[in-house]
């Protein structure tokens, strides 16, 4: 039985494949059953590993999620299903559902309604009568548009589920600033079935205003825009609403989508990877660094290696980009990346990882960015930590490298079907020996480079003595003035 935190997973029942549910807690005085079980129709002999039970059971789980919050916010789920099973029972006969008092006003309609019941059974003609006659009522209530990112994340259901906490918070909160303005713009007490063109033009006129007060950049005002629209599309959709796409066509007009600046091979190694460049930052920072500008890995996925995915000791040492607790960019974004150069020093120094900003890339890059600005270690404006990834593309590109390994290496769709096993480690380590950098005179080889509050290492890894008056880190990470520590007085024996 699966937990409601986790994916649901389908159930062998009676030769079926079932979807098998406990009530949570926080719903069990709303919804008395113990547990819940439904059927996906799908019979086990003809499924048998439950490939097609796995979507159908991933969309009831949906359904069942969004009912017991409709439960919870005090409206009536069984209304709203029943008003669903209406139309989609009317479209199977031909037609569109309306309403009783409506139907009344289209006598034609009504009389081609009645003709088409006549040809059924009488069993059938009890069962479809609701719908064709338009017997059964629009439900009062619906989604407000304050639960729009409540009911969308409940239909996204187990997709989201391969997301870290981190990543969750994050995307909950962009979609919560977005829908706040449409929330601002229709009122809290409006329905999404009742939002029209005229709220959507609304949103839209409120971040055009912004862009022209140079407040946001077009892409970003577009950004918000789309993801308002993606859970009005994802609701209109779900809950068969019949809608038409409000949103269509009101994106701000003029955008691009900005190049991220790359940077020289020379740049990197002779300011960035020169001694004493970076050593402003902590070492997990610091380390962290050098292994994107070896390698080219996206932030995040350095910050989420841990001993399971660094392969230090291997013939060839490399490490592993897997989904397993956080959610890759794309699926092309697994792979196994050779180390070499810096990054393997670096490696050697963090076997465990870098348990500091794991699920917090954020904070690393804003870290590295502000260093790299407040020390003037950029070559030019609009250059940024990501840029080393642009480099790192390019510097494969001046290598000669075949287009597919480099698209490979960056974890980006190489745009072909996947025959054979691909590319060897050791072919790819043999690319990446080719370009890689010179390691700084003081970096992370046997132990150099690893320092702690006020420590200094000289470049064979020795201490090096405290100077009189240097400054030295407090409990806090502010510096504060030592004072000099005279030497103890010389005691003379007297004869």
């Amino acid at each position: 039985m699966s937990r409601y935190g986790e994916p649901a997973q389908p159930r062998k029942v009676n030769g079926y494949w079932y979807l098998v549910r406990r009530v949570p807690a926080e719903y069990a005085k709303l919804d008395r059953r113990e547990k819940v079980a439904m059927t996906t129709r799908i019979r086990i002999a003809d499924d048998p590993r439950g490939v097609a039970a796995r979507k159908v059971v991933a969309r009831l789980d949906a359904e069942l999620r969004l009912y017991w919050k409709d439960l919870k916010a005090g409206r009536n789920p069984e209304g709203v299903q029943r008003h669903q099973w209406a139309q989609e029972t009317a479209r199977r006969f031909g037609c569109e559902y309306v309403e009783e008092a409506a139907l009344q006003e289209q006598l034609a309609e009504l009389i081609k309604r009645m003709e088409t019941l006549e040809l059924l059974s009488p069993v059938d003609q009890r069962a479809a009568r609701p719908a064709l006659l338009g017997e059964v009522d629009s439900p009062k209530t619906g989604t407000k548009v304050t639960e729009m990112l409540a009911t969308y994340e409940s239909i996204l259901g187990a997709s989201l589920l391969r997301k870290s906490p981190a990543q969750m918070k994050r995307w909950r909160t962009t979609r919560e600033t977005a829908l706040g303005v449409l929330v601002g713009i229709a009122g809290k007490s409006k329905l999404v079935r009742e939002l029209t063109h005229d709220d959507a033009f609304a949103l839209r006129d409120y971040w055009n205003k912004r862009v022209l007060a140079g407040e946001v950049l077009i892409d970003s005002a577009n950004k918000q825009i789309g993801y308002v629209a993606a859970m009005f599309r994802e609701i209109n959709d779900f809950q068969r609403l019949k809608m038409e796409d409000i949103f269509h066509r009101k994106t701000i007009r003029g955008g691009e989508k900005r190049q991220r600046e790359s940077m020289d091979a020379e740049h990197i190694q002779n300011v960035l990877l020169a001694p004493g460049a970076m050593d402003k930052l902590n070492d997990q920072a610091r380390g962290i660094f050098y292994v994107v500008a070896e390698l080219g890995l996206r932030p995040s996925e350095v910050c989420g290696l841990d001993e399971s995915t660094i392969h230090v000791d291997a013939e060839i040492p490399f490490v592993q980009l897997t989904e397993e607790g956080r959610e890759l960019k794309t699926a092309n974004s697994v792979r196994d990346v050779p180390l070499v150069g810096v990054a393997l020093e670096v490696m050697k120094a963090f076997p465990k990882g870098f348990p500091h900003y794991r699920d917090k890339a954020d904070v690393l890059s804003a870290a590295v960015n502000k260093h790299l600005k407040k020390n003037s270690l950029l070559q030019r404006e609009g250059q940024s930590f990501y840029s080393l990834r642009h480099a790192f593309k390019d510097r494969l590109r001046d290598a000669g490298v075949k287009d597919e390994l480099v698209d490979i290496l960056m974890g980006h769709a190489t745009g072909k079907e996947k025959y054979g096993r691909g590319y060897l480690l050791k072919m790819k380590h043999d690319v990446l020996t080719q370009i890689a950098f010179k390691a700084p005179a003081v970096s992370f080889g046997q132990g150099r480079g690893l320092r702690g509050p006020g420590r200094r290492l000289d470049c064979d890894g020795q201490a090096l003595p405290q100077e009189p008056g240097m400054a030295k880190l407090g409990r806090r990470g502010r510096r504060k003035a030592v004072a000099p520590r005279l030497p103890a007085p010389v005691q003379v024996a007297l004869g």
